[in-house]
């Protein structure tokens, strides 16, 4: 059975190997700037999902460490954590050998599908945590001097809409719901995002909520104006009253901290990067930062949108 591989990061660092009978059932999780990668390609980490006819052991031990989905994490040993799905998943995460096995035992279900998603996220984060970076669940958008500024918020609050907004007004954008952010070498946090098919409300060409999400490609109407990875400006923190205006207030940094940590509670289940990681985010937390209070009036209007932010800026 051949595979398939995948890298992950524009640095090559971090890489996907999928089997070809598994590779549909993994592309809706694949980034779409996911690149191929070549056979002899070295990387630091490695992701690898394939079918086997028998699982690991499925047994719960007593230290779980976390929930996401219908995923439980479990370590079983230092820097060694199980991961137990519904019937017909499993996998592991090696920290020490910076590697994660995701196994499959045919037919694959669609539960065990949609546990495979979380699987892949919880070893990407892993794996990316115990190299300094973070894999958290948030928006990006780059404003027109080459910011980016993360969009920070949990589902539903106004993550995807902002982005389509504002790049409908000619901002750039790297992902509407996951980045990955690391600090780089002049100290500076780089940005990049993990952009996929993104989901937003059918009434939105429209201006008009009709509270039903279908599925979208942006970059089919605004494919020039994704980017792959830009530096950090600042952190909004977006949230739905619609029947208040649009605006933006500054955030407290112990605000934004505790939403940043909301937002990647995995990378604090791992007792040796968690340092590292809060310090990152401390870091994060310090730059200006929003709250940004999403109403009816700026609903696909990113002129409205943009003035809001524009007005919080130079206050």
């Amino acid at each position: 059975m051949g595979t398939h591989r995948y890298s992950l990061l524009e640095s090559g660092d971090l890489v996907i190997e999928v089997a070809d009978a598994l590779r549909d059932a993994v592309e809706p999780w694949l980034p779409l700037q996911a690149d191929v990668a070549g056979a002899g390609m070295p990387a630091l980490a490695t992701i690898r999902v394939r079918f086997d006819s028998i699982l690991p052991d499925q047994r719960t031990p007593e230290r779980i460490v976390l929930q996401l989905g219908t995923v439980t994490l479990v370590e079983t040993a230092p820097s060694v954590f199980a991961m137990h799905g519904r019937g017909g998943i499993s996998g592991r995460i090696m920290l020490d050998g910076l590697a994660s096995d995701v196994v499959v035992r045919a037919p694959l279900t669609d539960d065990a599908a949609a546990d495979a998603y979380s699987m892949l996220t919880l070893s990407a984060a892993f794996l990316l945590g115990r190299s300094g970076s973070v894999l958290m669940h948030a928006g990006a958008v780059v404003d027109p001097a080459g910011r980016a500024w993360l969009l920070v918020g949990d589902s539903h609050s106004g993550k995807t809409t902002t982005c389509a907004s504002l790049i409908d007004v000619g901002w750039c954008y790297l992902a509407d719901d996951q980045v990955v952010l690391r600090r780089g070498a002049n100290g500076a946090i780089d940005v990049e995002g993990w952009p996929r098919i993104a989901h937003l409300d059918e009434g939105w060409d429209d201006r008009e909520v009709r509270n039903a999400r279908v599925a979208v490609d942006l970059r089919e109407r605004w494919g020039d104006q994704l980017r792959r990875s830009a530096t950090l400006g600042g952190v909004l923190l977006p949230a739905v009253h619609r029947t208040a205006p649009t605006m933006a207030t500054a955030a407290h940094p112990a605000e934004v901290f505790a939403a940043l940590v909301r937002q990647s509670p995995w990378l604090m289940a791992d007792g040796m990067g968690a340092p590292v990681i809060a310090s990152l985010l401390g870091d994060i937390a310090g730059h200006p930062s929003y709250q940004l209070s999403l109403g009816e009036d700026s609903y696909a209007s990113g002129t409205v949108l943009s003035a809001a932010l524009v007005t919080a800026w130079t206050a």
